[in-house]
């Protein structure tokens, strides 16, 4: 007779990341101990031993917990009397395989509510960050504005400058155009900034 397997607590239904992460890695281990024993069997067979020895009745019922788990939609072979323990391993190894997907699923919505919790839980020093990000970026292009005017008596003339190849070449540290214009304007329209601050920011002030 086979050693009996324990299986995964498939009956509680896990809701947060790391109580599916816990069940994925018992599923795992469990999908292992069946695959080495199937290997066992085979190479019994193999060699001539005796024939694959009957499934347990605990064994038997293995599949017929996982209904609950997967709200009565086992597949129907799944939950069949097999002849063989060898059988009856591939059937478990599959239902395994359904409650990973299922897992996988469940894990990916758990994820995104936590995303959603941590930022209810952070939005206000969020905005914050946000906000300080876009004035400094107002107050940079302001900055550049300051030295290309402060420069306009050399424009044009091959002199060494310290800094030449970055402040001094003319090109923004931003980008080209107006770079800050979707920022500012997406800024303004959620409540980072109001257009008030922008304007002292490009100041200077």
């Amino acid at each position: 007779m086979s050693n009996p397997i324990i299986p995964p607590d498939v009956l509680h239904l896990p809701s947060t990341v790391a109580e599916i992460q816990g069940l994925e890695r018992e599923i795992a281990a469990l999908d292992r101990q069946l695959l080495e024993e199937a290997r066992k069997l085979y190479d019994d067979m193999r060699k001539g031993g005796s024939p694959a020895t009957p499934i347990t009745e605990h064994d038997r019922h293995v599949a017929k917990h996982l209904q609950p788990y997967m709200n009565g939609e086992t597949p129907a072979r799944l939950l069949e009397a097999n002849v063989s323990r060898d059988a009856e391993i591939r059937a478990h190894r599959e239902a395994l395989r359904i409650v990973a997907r299922a897992l996988a699923q469940r894990k990916e919505a758990a994820i995104f509510a936590d995303a959603e919790e941590w930022v209810a839980r952070n939005t206000k020093d969020w905005r914050a960050l946000c906000r300080e990000i876009v004035l400094a970026a107002e107050r940079l292009a302001a900055l550049e504005e300051s030295a290309r005017r402060f420069l306009k008596p050399i424009e044009g003339v091959h002199v060494k400058i310290a800094m030449g190849s970055t402040i001094a070449s003319g090109l923004s540290l931003l980008g080209t155009g107006d770079p800050l214009r979707e920022i500012r304007d997406l800024a303004i329209k959620e409540g980072i900034v109001r257009g008030s601050e922008i304007r002292k920011a490009q100041q200077l002030q």
